[in-house]
């Protein structure tokens, strides 16, 4: 990231951010801010499932509930969200989006179209299920962006202009 770069985290599990921070410290203070906020395609609160640790030891699984039954579940929890293109408003554009959001890209992606046609950073995606993987392929495709597989579950975004 060189020098002058930066990185941004968003983080929606309380737990979570609080390990990203203390691994900042570890790390001498890298130029990493932690955003206590979920991804999603508005800026608007959000409920999300917190992954059990005996299904996921690191709770690295959670994710944002889309079903109205699920939200009264014990290990859901009501948290802010932000969209990227409202981030990137008041923050600066990224040349990098490295997205891992256990099955919510699309909604990810929806959230930053202005960014995509305006500035298209490069993208780094790990995609949950075939109809979410092809959706996004298209939506990239669609912006000018050219895909590559990296892996089974990850692509990697160019835009080719």
């Amino acid at each position: 990231m060189g020098a002058t770069g930066r990185v941004t985290a968003f983080e929606a599990d309380p737990e979570i951010v609080e390990r990203l921070r203390e691994n900042v410290v570890r790390n001498q203070g890298a130029p990493i801010s932690i955003e206590a906020t979920a991804v999603w395609s508005s800026s608007n609160p959000v409920f999300f499932a917190r992954a059990h640790a005996e299904v996921s030891p690191d709770r690295g699984l959670g994710y944002v509930i889309n079903d109205v039954a699920e939200r009264s579940a014990p290990s859901t929890i009501r948290v802010e969200a932000v969209s990227v293109d409202e981030y990137v408003r008041k923050s600066g554009a990224p040349d990098f989006i490295k997205c891992d959001v256990e099955g919510a890209e699309v909604q990810v992606f929806r959230g930053a179209e202005k960014l995509l046609k305006e500035r298209p950073p490069l993208i780094l995606c790990e995609m949950h299920g075939e109809e979410n993987r092809q959706t996004l392929l298209k939506v990239f495709a669609d912006l000018g962006y050219r895909c590559e597989p990296c892996g089974k579950n990850h692509i990697l975004a160019q835009h080719t202009k």
